[in-house]
């Protein structure tokens, strides 16, 4: 009987033991997309909108100047300008799809990639604006910006080469945002490069705010260039109608704002594909004006 306890007891330990790795393992998530992790993911809200009044940061490389904003005393809703990130690999019915969406919505597509230049030539024929995704460093460094990417720090003869080069497959760009870019975007000395480089070419800067240190706004300053600035990420955490429905209602804090609302989503998926759609026939079912992303950095740089 010892011996017929002591195998019962062990039995139940181990089927105990598996019981348990299966239920850890059920609860880790599985990561999609991979290839396209960003930590733009963070969703990174840009500043108190509801603060008009310029911050009085002095424009050095130490220092971090607020985004700010106009304000009607008005109940209107802005209008919205939508960019889609990370074109350039998708294609086939998906990247049709996208390019059959409202032309008022920007395509912002990565260089380096098999369907660059043709995402670039379709977008240009189906009337939408396109700008250059710039890959640069996150401050994660297991996240992965693609083979070549702008770093921190990085000589600026070297970054205007590659701005140069990738603007070769995109020449359709009249402007610019950030693919990752945490680290980029917060050193001063090279997002000054990368705006003075763009800025020489007339191409604008949109800043996708993946931190809240971002010096864009005072490298703009500095520059007196034309740049924007990020509200809302679509698809964070996910396009689900939960989400979606969160961030329909997040529009409401924006009523009353000269500049229009900012989105940015991503290309990944027929999901993501679909999440678009519906979010595009709720705007124009809510009577909210969709505007090109040109229209709305003009707004963003009217004189106060």
């Amino acid at each position: 009987m010892k011996v017929t306890k002591s195998l019962l007891t062990l039995i139940i330990l181990t089927l105990t033991l598996v019981s348990l790795l299966v239920l850890t393992s059920c609860k880790t998530k599985t990561k999609t997309d991979t290839q396209y992790q960003e930590d733009e993911q963070q969703d990174v809200q840009p500043q108190d909108h509801k603060q008009p009044v310029k911050d009085s940061t002095q424009s050095d490389e130490g220092s971090v100047t607020k985004y700010t904003y106009q304000w009607l005393d008005s109940k209107n809703m802005p209008p919205v300008s939508i960019v889609i990130d990370d074109f350039g690999q998708v294609g086939g019915t998906i990247l049709q799809g996208f390019a059959e969406l409202d032309d008022n919505i920007t395509f912002a597509i990565l260089p380096d990639l098999p369907n660059t230049s043709k995402t670039a030539k379709l977008a240009n024929v189906y009337g939408h604006e396109v700008i250059l995704h710039i890959p640069m460093e996150a401050l994660d460094a297991k996240q992965n910006p693609g083979k070549f990417f702008i770093k921190a720090g990085q000589d600026k003869a070297e970054t205007k080469d590659m701005i140069n080069k990738w603007l070769d497959q995109i020449p359709q760009a009249i402007g610019a945002n950030n693919h990752m870019g945490s680290r980029t975007t917060s050193d001063y000395k090279t997002i000054y490069s990368v705006m003075d480089i763009l800025n020489k070419k007339g191409l604008f800067f949109l800043d996708s705010k993946t931190n809240a240190q971002s010096k864009v706004v005072t490298a703009a300053a500095d520059l007196k260039t034309d740049y924007a600035a990020r509200d809302i990420f679509l698809d964070v955490p996910d396009v689900s109608n939960a989400t979606l429905n969160a961030k329909l209602k997040e529009l409401q804090k924006f009523r009353g704002r000269v500049e229009p609302v900012i989105i940015i989503s991503h290309c990944h998926n027929q999901a993501k594909l679909d999440a678009m759609r519906s979010f595009v026939s709720q705007l124009k079912g809510m009577g909210i004006q969709l505007v090109p992303l040109s229209d709305a950095v003009k707004k963003f740089n009217l004189p106060a």
